[in-house]
């Protein structure tokens, strides 16, 4: 399914991408084998970065926007917090050079431009997403139950027959378990967040 493989595509290019940025920092010693720490850098450097330009045009070939959006920002974020000022500006230029490559896609497989929401699949995900937030607006405290809209999917107004999800996993979470779920979500990914940034910070000292 193109969906999956294009979100495999785009879990396997951020790893590489943090093992770039994981390589790019200055190392110093020797192995065993005799190379330096350096030397073992540029060798992880480029098979990483041989990998990344591979996984990163799988993924534009699928022309699936809302996972190639969601690369370009997770590129950006990335190298903006961990990143130093070359890895940053190699970032924003591949963030703009992937963008014009998803674009071009997009355009060219499904002729139509990406930044209307005319077609099928879009106005279906919009719909989708508009009769869950009128279920979170009737139960904003403890929601719904999970995948209860299911078994109510006609009855809460969801359009269509085929019976599926929100296409959103904040508006999923808040309407199955509530507002104040949402809100313990979003404070576990802030402190994830800032775990990753003093675990980085202690790698880099240790080594």
């Amino acid at each position: 399914q193109f969906i999956t493989y294009a979100e495999q595509m785009q879990l396997l290019g951020l790893l590489l991408f943090g093992i770039l940025i994981a390589t790019g920092h200055s190392l110093n010693g020797h192995y065993s084998d005799g190379r330096t720490a350096n030397e073992r850098k540029g060798w992880w450097w480029g098979w990483a970065l041989a990998g990344l330009i591979l996984f990163t045009t799988g993924l534009i070939l699928t022309a699936t926007r809302s996972v190639i959006v969601s690369f370009v920002a997770a590129i950006v974020i990335v190298s903006l917090r961990f990143g130093g000022k070359r890895v940053i500006a190699l970032a924003l230029l591949s963030a703009v050079l992937i963008t014009a490559g998803g674009v071009l896609a997009v355009v060219t497989s499904r002729r139509e431009v990406m930044g209307q929401f005319r077609d099928e699949s879009t106005s279906r995900r919009l719909a989708y997403i508009t009769s869950g937030l009128r279920v979170i607006r009737a139960h904003p405290v403890l929601g719904v139950g999970i995948d209860s809209h299911k078994r109510f999917w006609d009855e809460w107004g969801f359009p269509g027959d085929y019976v599926t999800h929100t296409h959103s996993t904040l508006v999923q979470v808040a309407m199955d378990r509530g507002i104040p779920a949402l809100g313990c979500l979003i404070w576990l990914g802030v402190a994830l967040w800032r775990g990753l940034r003093r675990t980085r910070e202690q790698a880099l000292a240790g080594l």
